[in-house]
């Protein structure tokens, strides 16, 4: 029983935090002529986030055991550590193509 009560407490406070971590600071807000592509961007991250929240839901609802929990959120981790490393390769090409316009 015990052991249940941890992965539920452990479940409910990861979904907690990635909420949070995604809600935790205010949009960038952009005007100008880049708003409709700045706002496609964060529609589409959105979609990625609620997709990996469906997967790992998906994945704890049919774990038979707490190592197939747990080896849904090490899954769940590596999906969200990958996003951040697009995120961050798109923000860098977008600072250099920003940097580049002003050195010209």
């Amino acid at each position: 029983m015990k052991t249940k009560s941890f992965f539920a407490v452990a479940l409910c406070g990861g979904l907690l935090l990635g909420s949070v971590g995604a809600l935790a600071g205010d949009p960038p807000a952009h005007s100008g002529p880049n708003f409709q592509q700045h706002k496609q961007q964060m529609l589409q991250e959105m979609e990625q986030r609620i997709s990996s929240l469906r997967s790992l839901k998906t994945c704890v609802s049919a774990a038979a055991n707490p190592e197939a929990i747990k080896t849904c959120f090490q899954k769940q981790r590596k999906r969200e550590e990958l996003e951040r490393k697009k995120r961050i390769d798109a923000q860098i090409k977008h600072l250099q193509e920003e940097k580049s316009k002003i050195g010209q």
